[in-house]
């Protein structure tokens, strides 16, 4: 589990599962913006002749990283479970960890800023 590349945590708005993501937001972008931004090839359209067919497949982008859900681990080891505990309770003292639906937050060392919210 690689939790020193995070540089954002993102709150899921329907699941409240924590993820951290290892690349930074554009100006005005969201987590949840790729999150929804998420496309899968459409096999059946294609096979029709319909070239550069994808149907919407809204999730997790490559790299990042569950760190649990309120009160639900998953198939996350023990040690796993632990390195996450260690590294929120590090970052939960300046405010540093998402707590309600869609709150995200910036965590570059020497560079945070306060939660936002993303409504959308």
């Amino acid at each position: 589990m690689r939790l020193d590349a995070i540089v954002v945590l993102w709150r899921q708005p329907d699941t409240l599962a924590l993820w951290g993501i290892p690349h930074g937001m554009r100006d005005g972008q969201s987590p949840r913006d790729l999150w929804e931004g998420r496309a899968i090839p459409d096999a059946l359209r294609r096979a029709a002749g319909h070239h550069g067919a994808v149907l919407p497949a809204p999730g997790p982008r490559d790299g990042w990283v569950w760190l649990g859900q309120p009160g639900w681990w998953g198939r996350l080891t023990r040690e796993d479970r632990r390195a996450v505990e260690d590294f929120l309770g590090r970052l939960a003292p300046a405010g540093l960890v998402p707590e309600g639906p869609g709150e995200w937050c910036r965590i570059i060392v020497g560079e945070t800023k306060p939660l936002r919210r993303h409504f959308g």
